[in-house]
């Protein structure tokens, strides 16, 4: 699910109201995150039985510019 982010909208609440939704399952994906309060979220959700998956960038992707 793409997750709009506007001024009206705080991303954290955005994206804990997507965690806090999840009815069997969740897979995250990100270059890297140090929400703590992201990262409870998704311990809560896993604790509720959800399956719980986060798939992290090594590396970000960098477009290349043409020769």
């Amino acid at each position: 699910m793409g997750l709009p982010f506007t001024a009206e909208r705080d991303a954290l609440k955005i994206v804990s109201e997507a965690i806090d939704g999840a009815e069997s399952s969740l897979i995250m994906t990100a270059y890297s995150f140090t929400s703590k309060p992201v990262a409870a979220a998704l311990m809560d959700v896993k604790n509720r039985g959800i399956i719980v998956r986060l798939v992290e960038d090594k590396k970000p992707i960098v477009a290349s510019t043409p020769p």
